[in-house]
């Protein structure tokens, strides 16, 4: 989907933004109880924002830029982790959730070395 840097900007402006049905939610939450726990992850393509990047972009796309321009690749970061952030803050503040799920295979030690890690996915 991104093709180039100027294309990060159409996921800010046009990104359609869902709304979390809480009381479905607290429906499902009540009708589990104590027996399991009821997850969710943060809005997007996936639950962190390297691994989103990766899928909205390529993983094997990302390895260069983040030699190359370090800066564009933050600036993506920082567009999808403003996004995840209003979702929770509008979705998921009092929701019945036990576990919110925030990481993603292309964030993980067999992927990517402990650099890029700690620049690009501890951040955000």
């Amino acid at each position: 989907m991104i093709k180039n840097d100027q294309d990060i900007y159409l996921i800010k402006k046009y990104r359609l933004f869902p709304k979390l049905d809480k009381d479905f939610v607290q429906k499902k939450y009540d009708e589990l109880g104590d027996d399991g726990i009821v997850r969710t992850v943060i809005f997007g393509e996936q639950p962190g924002c390297w691994q989103e990047a990766c899928e909205l972009m390529v993983l094997s796309n990302l390895f260069l830029p983040h030699y190359d321009k370090p800066d564009c690749v933050h600036e993506f970061l920082k567009i999808l982790l403003g996004k995840k952030l209003r979702y929770i803050d509008e979705s998921l503040k009092a929701a019945s959730i036990d576990l919110v799920e925030t990481g993603g295979e292309a964030a993980s030690n067999n992927i990517i070395s402990l650099q890029i890690h700690e620049e690009f996915c501890l951040p955000f």
